[in-house]
């Protein structure tokens, strides 16, 4: 009986599913029942009546419940964290930090203290870090953690521009770190890397070097150590003794990294061509690395790295035997690896580097090696299938398909078609999983481009229907493929087929991060084509994932302290930065703002709505030159062929063909017409003038096509006379 849950406990874990299920208005309404009878749970209760609020889109109202909260000033940890959690939802972190001080001086514990510290880390207000981290230290002087709080506090202080040795601010940082040192000695390979870091940034290797020596206990994983003691070497250029570590990594320990050869490679070279000499040294470590592995799995650093020599070597002296040797060793390479996915970006490591012409016959050899072998070879094999994919990809990389005519392309085409259909008929291709790809898909992508390289120098739209098809029907057999679908999504777009290529967008799940490095392939294409069931879920989409990462982003920015992951807090904070000041968050924040103000019924409603959102929207251009473009084109760089299709094109418009600045231009063009829009509606004459000519600036910058232009044209002239007219009926008041 004593152990029943109290009354008001069993309302609470109501609300609590009610939220966790999308019953928004059902936990308002028990939240209003306890608040009402003033239970014990009160505070608790008004707090996820907000959070209650903000889901159900009542900002205002949210704000006012946690603003009559905060006048109680509560101290329960649980209560702060949501309180905290609403206001940064509602985009007011500064009244988190209030709320957090306020129950700090009320009731002054440890727990409440390093609320503050966090709540100041969520604002990046990195002086008052600093400050308060020394009252914690003053306060709880055993804690080793807030020592290191103080000092990752002063170097956040530190723009990007300022880290450099003789700043204050770091040379402050490495003298608590010697204090931290002398007083509780350091204890986890974290520390460590935090004082080797700053170490690092103060240019003083040596202190570096001596705390590797002194702690290398703390070293857990092998070659950990090594790679630090050689990367520290390189900047003391003590390049011998580096050198003998990178070996020590590559031969000793076996570690199969690529860095670590390059490094090696470059602390003999010293920024030099190589030499004969070298070249034969670096040889001798890669055989020792080949004679220490299993002789039965190639070991692709070796083959890659005799490669590298060769490479270097032609590079260095430009002769013919050179480049005969790094022919062979390239057919070598395609003999071993050919039959691996991973062998064309290996070889693009090279292949651009020398003259077309050698490009070229390296392509017609390994041509005339995997025709010989197809003749031989009675079935098709997956080993088969797969070279001859490669061999496609270089023919089509290095110009081989250039300018084909109809008759060369449906020919083509027809050939792809042919082994991808084999390939469909291997025994072991029968038994994949749907989540598997098919062996030969990236024919069909090839074939697709095809037709679409068609298009773009013919016009005909048929073409387009063409590439469609065949990405279509390899969709049926691999329905997760991504290449094709991004092949797909980009005909239909250069087509004006927005809606299936929504459909297509919609299966590939974009989600988290992705909605900002990945979205511009379509977001463009959505707003030039316009169609409200297509543009308004892809643009909504965005501001779920933008307004999520108000909430969590602030949050991930505590982890280095809280988590004692000190080395990673500069990441954190570079990570924050880009994602708060993207390209594609700007031009995003234009569009669904644009759209929440076009659909309001009434102006007054366009004003709220607009006054809670201007902030949001740029429309100055030193603020869209201070963005970063996070736009991830990792995914298309096979298929460079076409230069239209390559990555500065997909982060434009199929239907506008704008550069990435014209891009800007537009968004900023576009941002201040909204704010243009505003000042027209509260009556605002100097200021309406002022957006129209920004408006008027940015609009001459953008190179409009011959549809569209006409149209901009018309609205340009409506905003100028709205904006006449508003300074006309001010003068004559």
């Amino acid at each position: 009986f004593f152990l029943m849950p109290h009354p008001d406990e069993l309302k609470i874990r109501e609300v609590f599913d009610a939220i966790e299920t999308g019953q928004n208005k059902v936990a308002v309404k028990t939240c209003n029942a306890l608040l009402t009878k003033n239970s014990r749970a009160s505070q608790l209760a008004r707090v996820l009546k907000a959070i209650a609020l903000d889901r159900m889109g009542k900002d205002h109202q949210a704000l006012e419940e946690c603003a009559i909260l905060q006048r109680e000033v509560p101290t329960n940890e649980d209560v702060l964290r949501k309180l905290s959690y609403v206001y940064r939802s509602l985009n007011r972190t500064d009244l988190a930090t209030v709320a957090y001080e306020n129950a700090f001086n009320k009731e002054p514990t440890e727990e409440l203290a390093r609320g503050v510290f966090l709540a100041y880390a969520r604002e990046l207000r990195f002086n008052d870090q600093r400050s308060f981290s020394f009252k914690l230290m003053k306060q709880f002087p055993k804690c080793k953690q807030y020592y290191f709080w103080a000092a990752v506090s002063y170097i956040q202080q530190v723009s990007s521009e300022d880290l450099k040795p003789g700043n204050i601010n770091i040379m402050m940082a490495s003298r608590t770190l010697e204090k931290i040192e002398k007083q509780f000695s350091i204890t986890t390979i974290e520390e460590l890397r935090f004082m080797i870091y700053v170490y690092e940034l103060m240019e003083n290797y040596t202190a570096a070097l001596e705390l590797i020596e002194k702690y290398s206990a703390l070293f857990k994983l092998p070659g950990d150590s090594q790679e630090m003691r050689a990367k520290l070497q390189m900047n003391l250029q003590n390049f011998a003794q580096a050198q003998q570590l990178y070996r020590e990594l590559l031969v000793d320990l076996k570690k199969s990294n690529w860095a670590y050869l390059q490094k090696y490679i470059e602390c003999q070279c010293l920024e030099k061509p190589i030499t004969p000499e070298i070249a034969e040294d670096v040889l001798q470590v890669l055989q020792e690395i080949e004679s220490a592995g299993d002789s039965s799995i190639p070991n692709r650093l070796v083959y890659l790295g005799r490669l590298q020599v060769h490479h270097l070597l032609y590079k260095a002296n430009s002769s013919e035997d050179s480049l005969n040797i790094l022919k062979n060793d390239m057919a070598t390479y395609f003999k071993v690896f050919g039959s691996k996915p991973v062998c064309f970006r290996d070889v693009q490591m090279f292949l651009p580097h020398l003259p077309s012409d050698a490009a070229v016959s390296i392509c017609k050899a390994y041509e005339t090696v995997v025709m010989k072998e197809s003749e031989q070879s009675e079935e098709l094999s997956v080993k088969a299938v797969y070279r001859r994919v490669l061999l496609e990809k270089l023919k089509t990389k290095y110009k081989l398909y250039e300018n084909l005519n109809n008759e060369k392309t449906q020919a083509l085409v027809e050939e792809y078609l042919r082994i991808y259909r084999a390939a469909l008929e291997i025994p072991s291709a029968l038994s994949l999983k749907e989540s598997e790809r098919q062996y030969a898909d990236d024919l069909i992508v090839l074939a697709s481009h095809l037709y679409i390289d068609l298009y773009l120098r013919n016009g005909d739209s048929a073409d387009l229907v063409r590439a469609i098809v065949i990405a279509t029907m390899g969709l049926e057999k691999s329905k997760f493929n991504f290449n094709i679908k991004i092949v797909a999504m980009r005909a239909y777009c250069l087509l004006g087929a927005l809606k299936p290529c929504y459909e297509l967008y919609k299966t590939l799940e974009t989600k988290h991060i992705q909605m900002d490095t990945f979205t511009h392939i379509v977001l463009s294409d959505a707003i030039g084509l316009r169609i409200p069931d297509c543009t308004e879920p892809i643009v909504f989409g965005m501001e779920r994932f933008y307004t999520d990462s108000l909430r969590e982003m602030p949050e991930l920015v505590t982890y280095p302290y809280s988590k004692e992951s000190y080395s990673r807090a500069r990441e954190f904070r570079d990570f924050n930065d880009k994602i708060s000041n993207s390209v594609q968050r700007a031009i995003h924040h234009v569009e669904y703002n644009l759209s929440e103000f076009i659909n309001k019924a009434t102006p007054a409603e366009a004003i709220e709505d607009l006054k809670f959102s201007e902030e949001k929207v740029l429309y100055k251009e030193e603020d869209y030159n201070k963005l970063y473009e996070t736009a991830d084109n990792s995914f298309w760089d096979d298929w460079h062929s076409i230069p239209e299709l390559s990555s500065s094109y997909i982060t434009s418009s199929a239907t506008t063909l704008l550069t990435g600045m014209e891009r800007l231009a537009l968004a900023q063009a576009r941002g201040n017409l909204l704010h243009l829009s505003k000042m027209i509606l509260e009556n605002e004459p100097l200021m309406a003038q002022d957006f129209f000519e920004r408006f008027q600036s940015a609009y001459e910058k953008v190179s409009f096509d011959e549809v569209t232009k006409p149209m901009w044209h018309q609205l340009l002239l409506l905003f100028r006379f709205l904006t006449n007219a508003l300074s006309i009926i001010g003068f004559l008041k």
